[in-house]
């Protein structure tokens, strides 16, 4: 299988999906939010995935998974602060 073909492993991974759910409800950060407890998960994972770089597998997807999660935290406080300004 070449990389083109493989399933999506950074950005909605499919093993965090239930069947049939095409919306993520089930994903974990999701869940997490709905408690407000997905910044503290997204900070953790993002110093996580940097530290862990390269030494249990593919260094690009630990950093990309990184970002991933900055990425979150960031949007995040983007929406906060929009939904503070209306």
């Amino acid at each position: 299988m070449n990389p083109e073909q493989q399933p999506e492993q950074v950005d909605h991974p499919p093993h965090y999906q239930a069947p049939g759910d095409t919306a993520g409800t089930y994903e974990v950060i999701r869940i997490l939010a709905a408690y407000g407890l997905a910044e503290a998960f997204c900070a953790g994972n993002v110093i996580k995935y940097t530290l862990r770089a390269g030494k249990k597998g593919d260094k690009l997807m630990d950093l990309e998974k990184a970002a991933w999660y900055a990425n979150w935290l960031v949007e995040n406080e983007k929406r906060k602060r929009q939904e503070g300004a209306s």
